[in-house]
Parts: C-alpha cells; sequence; structure tokens
C-alpha cells in the first residue's frame, strides 16, 4: 500500500517521459511516468508519497528549483 499522487504536468512544457528523466538527472528524483498506467496518460506522472515529510519535502525542494 501506499500514497500517490497522479498530477498533469503538460503546462510544464514537458510530457510525463521528459519530465521524469529531467527530474532523475537534474535533481535527483525518481519518477514514474504516466504512461506506465496506460497511453492516455502521456502529460501525467506518478509521485510516491510514502516515505518521511523530509524525504517529500526535499524531493518537492528540488523538483521546484529545476523548473525554475
Amino acid at each position: 500500500a501506499g500514497f500517490f499522487i497522479f498530477p498533469n504536468i503538460k503546462e510544464t512544457g514537458m510530457n510525463g517521459n521528459e519530465f521524469t528523466e529531467k527530474c532523475l538527472i537534474e535533481s535527483g528524483v525518481a519518477l514514474i511516468q504516466g504512461t506506465a498506467f496506460g497511453k492516455s496518460a502521456v502529460d501525467n506522472v506518478r509521485i510516491n508519497f510514502t516515505t518521511s515529510k523530509e524525504n517529500i519535502s526535499n524531493a518537492l525542494e528540488k523538483i521546484n528549483n529545476m523548473l525554475g
């Protein structure tokens, strides 16, 4: 069991595959592209919140910094 969100990231100008790759390479944050859960989720990513509040906060800060 876990806690997840599945946001649409289209407003970043990237699709889910591009966004997850950029997050991993530039921020060291691993996400799952939406298409892993169906072809229609091309603009989504899955974020796992089954970790400490500190880890979540650090990861979201890294993603925010990456997006500028």
